[in-house]
């Protein structure tokens, strides 16, 4: 950030004799480039990490890729700057690398036949097909239900199709630029990348294979077929359900087969999959497209049955198997369109055939089919079951789908309070549960000038019906409130893996909650109420959906190679490559090490060759400062210690000045019993005076310093020029690091922050990572600015160990701008200062 403008100035100082020294030092220079790209980098992880932000996942990839070739160029730079002394830092770099890689390391991927597999050819190993495909085959199989004749194409022909096109770099590449925070970058790069599927050709003989197959299956039925053409991907309808996410072709001849295979794969990389699949941590490659061909249904009536309650909440669950039943296909069900009929079959006791509102689609001898026969599925696979099913015009009923019943679990709720001690205003009751819990947020309704793609987050969305299209803001949402749909709907279903309250059947919905109004939406309860009703929460909402990116469990093992510091003392025996246990670990090891090489080792250090002198101070840290011309009194010429009096460069004295003001505190031992940290925490969170290895450096002039101040385990660079020209004149600031735990790192980072925006810096900020600049501003403006720089920095040692939370940040900020800096007597300020005008 700031070593151009230091390097330019050594230049000048420099002269021939000592260019080797110069030389030496630009290596040095592009170790600390190095070192900034990598904490920037590693901020950035962090922030997926920490932050438990949505990303996907070739775009992590891609992050790291760029962190390890960072890490590596730094390695190099290190021994080129001292030979022979750190190449076994290669090795271990090398083996975390490899571990790394080992973790991102897709699935092989076969491009080599068979492209397509009979039904009655697939068993429960079959790796090429997807566990929708498996499922059919095996209930088939081994439960001799009726299902469906039909046939797989298999990943190996989706990969065949990628390679023959050359897509899969550029679907990578498109990859990598998606963002899922913004819904018009989501519908860009997903409109790009279906257009390169819809684009290719199918190869020959993939298309061959795939008309025979039609061909075949027609010659089984005896009869000219019209067929559904499916999804069955690769870790659908598992621990994911992908439920509604990818595109199903009904009513297809073979003259449309190969049209309708391309859309299925198409849809692989629609908005709505590409969103569901990245929040769930999973690559492309391990999502690969096997289709589903299945012989078409003439369906009287479909539905989906749950064996089990969508709600568990332990020994007091539902004990029943629930049927959602509508006339015709069942997409109309599925896709949230409409309101099904429902019947209930107690699973306790003898079964008995409950009709809500009097259902009447199915009579009670088929509705104990389907019971008996959900059963059955659950045995089968050894857990409650998500069944799709349709009944043909002759009364037959045809298994469609079986996977896993996706439940939310849930705690008694004793300690909620009734709903006859709530005393706000109740807006609307009834309806169904499509996903339990309760959340509160301001009602947005979509219109022409409210499109989703501008919707807020924390909102409540009010809607006519529950489209899978919805799945790609679910990140946005506090919850849902429809006038249509159904619990058994796609939506509901994903709804409930991301832990949105969804409430379904809501007549008046949409006229009733007028937009911008704040509600609380209790969908256990079938409640919505006006304002926020704080006896609904036992703990604070985030305002959305609450479930966890699982990309965060993806990712754990990866950032303890990445991102977790374990080498802290440099003085300690183990600090050595060896022990190196992350990059950040190396990161911190070579920045160390090349400091040393420049600025510590006896003989041999840039610092001491060319003069540099320590400066004598009652501040508890040390500092060796370079002058480049004007920096210091003619008197102070080879002196080995000079006094802040010698000093002329006015930006360190500006910034000697805030640091060495009266209401910072640098004396006594405060403690904070954390183990790992004795040596800096004793020392008030500074480098001790002897320790050379933990000083602090600074390069001056008469108008110009580019100081690097160690405090403890976070460091700090001010580059600053205070001459006569207000143009020419510029403060930059860099902090990172800090003992704390993570977030009282960002809560400190952003404590800074908002001092520094009030003093009028433009400030960066990236996980614990911090750049700030101000320019402009008159030389004697700009010291007093630096002085106030100096007071900051001196104030925040340690504070990463004790910001608590940000109202604990805004009211030691106040603290700081009324000239108030020390932090421990929190309560007693004692004597104020006039406040900072900012």
């Amino acid at each position: 950030m700031f070593s151009h403008a230091l390097f330019k100035r050594l230049k000048s100082f420099f002269s021939s004799p000592k260019r080797t020294a110069l030389g030496k030092y630009e290596t040095f220079r592009e170790v600390l480039r190095h070192d900034q790209a990598a904490h920037e980098l590693l901020a950035g992880l962090e922030e997926i990490y920490y932050g438990k932000r949505h990303e996907e996942f070739c775009r992590i990839i891609r992050r790291y890729d760029r962190l390890a070739q960072v890490v590596e160029e730094m390695i190099e730079c290190l021994c080129r700057l001292a030979p022979f002394t750190h190449e076994r830092l290669r090795l271990s770099f090398h083996g975390l690398d490899s571990r790394v890689k080992a973790l991102f390391a897709p699935p092989a991927a076969s491009v080599a036949p068979p492209y397509i597999l009979p039904l009655s050819g697939i068993a429960e190993d079959t790796v090429a097909v997807g566990h929708k495909t498996r499922a059919l085959a095996r209930l088939s199989s081994q439960l001799q239900l009726p299902v469906p004749n039909g046939f797989a194409i298999t990943v190996n022909g989706f990969h065949h199709f990628l390679a023959e096109n050359g897509l899969r770099a550029r679907i990578d590449d498109l990859l990598c630029e998606l963002d899922l925070e913004s819904l018009d970058n989501l519908q860009a790069v997903s409109g790009r990348l279906t257009a390169l599927i819809s684009a290719a050709p199918i190869p020959a003989d993939l298309a061959a294979g795939i008309d025979e197959a039609f061909i075949a299956l027609e010659a089984r039925c005896g009869r000219p077929l019209r067929v559904a053409v499916r999804s069955s991907a690769l870790g659908e309808d598992e621990a994911t359900s992908f439920a509604g996410q990818y595109r199903s072709v009904l009513q297809v001849g073979q003259a449309e087969i190969l049209r309708a295979y391309r859309e299925v794969l198409a849809s692989k990389y629609a908005p709505e999959a590409l969103y569901y699949r990245s929040c769930h941590g999973l690559s492309d490659m391990e999502t690969a497209m096997s289709v589903l061909v299945l012989e078409m249904v003439e369906a009287e009536v479909s539905g989906v049955m749950y064996t089990d309650a969508v709600r568990d909440s332990g020994e007091n669950r539902e004990m029943e198997l629930s049927l959602h039943v509508v006339r015709g296909q069942g997409e109309a069900l599925v896709s949230g369109a409409v309101a099904p009929e429902i019947f209930r079959v107690s699973r306790q006791g003898e079964p008995v055939v409950v009709r809500q509102d009097g259902a009447s689609l199915l009579d009670g001898q088929q509705v104990l089919q389907l019971f008996r026969w959900g059963l059955q599925l659950e045995r089968c696979f050894g857990a409650p079951q998500d069944v799709e099913w349709s009944m043909d015009r002759e009364g037959r009923f045809h298994v469609l789908q079986s996977r896993t019943l996706g439940r939310r679990q849930t705690v008694p709720d004793s300690g909620l309070a009734a709903a006859e001690d709530i005393a706000a205003v109740l807006l609307l009751a009834g309806g169904e549960r499509g996903a339990g819990g309760i959340a509160c947020g301001r009602v947005y309704a979509l219109g022409p000038d409210t499109p989703l793609a501008a919707m807020p987050g924390g909102a409540v969305l009010v809607v006519r019906d529950t489209p899978p299209a919805y799945v790609r803001v679910l990140g946005r949402l506090a919850a849902v409130v429809a006038e249509q749909g159904s619990q058994a709907c796609h939506f509901a279903t994903v709804a409930r893996e991301f832990g949105v309250p969804v409430l379904v059947r809501i007549p008046g919905a949409t006229s009733l909650l007028v937009p911008g109004m704040e509600v609380t939406v209790d969908a256990e309860n079938g409640r919505v109420y006006a304002g926020r009703v704080a006896e609904l929460f036992r703990e604070p909402v985030a305002g959305v959906g609450t479930a966890a990116p699982y990309c965060l469990t993806r990712l754990s093992p990866v950032m303890e190679l990445v991102s977790s510091l374990t080498l802290l003392d440099p003085r300690a025996r183990d600090f050595r490559p060896e022990s190196c246990r992350s990059l950040h670990d190396i990161v911190r090891y070579a920045h160390e090490k090349a400091m040393q090489e420049m600025f510590v080792l006896s003989g041999q250090g840039f610092f001491r060759r060319s003069g540099a002198q320590q400066l004598k101070s009652a501040l508890p840290f040390e500092l060796f400062v370079l002058d480049i011309g004007g920096g210091l009194h003619p008197e102070a010429a080879g002196k080995r210690r000079v006094s802040p009096e010698e000093v002329r460069s006015l930006p360190l004295r500006a910034l000697w000045q805030g640091l060495s003001h009266p209401g910072i505190h640098w004396g006594g031992r405060q403690h904070f019993d954390w183990q790992g940290y004795e040596a800096i925490v004793m020392g008030g969170g500074i480098a001790g005076p002897n320790s050379a290895a933990l000083a602090s450096y600074a390069v001056i002039g008469e108008d110009y310093l580019n100081i690097n101040i160690r405090f403890g385990y976070h460091f700090t660079i001010v580059d600053a020029f205070c001459g006569g020209t207000p143009a020419e004149n510029y403060c930059g600031l860099r902090f990172v690091g800090g003992g704390g735990e993570y977030r009282g790192r960002l809560l400190r980072v952003a404590f800074l922050a908002r001092i520094l925006e009030r003093l009028g810096f433009v400030v960066e900020r990236a996980a614990d990572l911090l750049d700030a600049r101000l320019i402009g501003l008159a030389g004697d403006a700009l010291q007093e600015k630096i002085d106030l720089v100096g007071r900051l920095l001196g104030a925040t040692r340690l504070l990463d160990m004790k910001l608590k939370d940000e109202e604990m940040v805004v009211r030691l900020a106040d603290d700081f701008l009324a000239g108030r800096y020390d932090f421990r007597q929190q309560e007693n300020h004692g004597k104020r200062e006039p406040g900072i005008s900012p």
